[in-house]
């Protein structure tokens, strides 16, 4: 049996792109996104499931599926608009990802999460490349909100 592999924000374009490599190693992989699929990535996945990630019926997939992975790409992400609407940034990234990871613990879900942030945690970074060794200081909600879920998700692991 083909061990399962969750993505979401599998319309995207690092999602889709895990997808295929997903795909080719031989995973079944669910794709979830609140936006339809590309026609070039509808094949990548055995199920493709447009919905917002923190959906109950998205959620749901996941006690039925027991997936061994969730990859987490789902978020918005551009660092400019951050400024002018933190608010949707803290929602979709960071309390969305929280009753994400709450359902799983209330569910008693045994699985890996595995988190797509971003460099823009870090801020400006005094050396390039940077590394996650490197101190993180985001200069927006878009950072911030990325980094909130890293540290969320080491509290969660824990």
């Amino acid at each position: 049996m083909k061990s399962t592999v969750l993505v979401t924000g599998a319309a995207g374009y690092i999602g889709g792109q895990t997808m295929l490599a997903l795909q080719d190693k031989g995973f079944r992989v669910i794709g979830v996104d609140f936006r339809p699929l590309p026609p070039h990535l509808k094949s990548a996945a055995d199920i493709c499931v447009q919905e917002d990630f923190a959906d109950r019926y998205a959620l749901d997939l996941i006690s039925t599926y027991q997936p061994q992975a969730i990859i987490h790409c789902a978020g918005t992400s551009l660092v400019g608009p951050s400024i002018t609407n933190p608010e949707l940034y803290f929602r979709n990234n960071f309390v969305k990802t929280k009753t994400m990871l709450d359902y799983l613990v209330k569910n008693r879900i045994r699985t890996r999460v595995i988190f797509s942030s971003s460099a823009a945690v870090y801020g400006e970074p005094q050396t390039t490349p940077c590394t996650e060794e490197d101190a993180t200081m985001p200069v927006s909600p878009y950072g911030e909100s990325k980094l909130m879920i890293e540290m969320m998700l080491r509290s969660y692991a824990a």
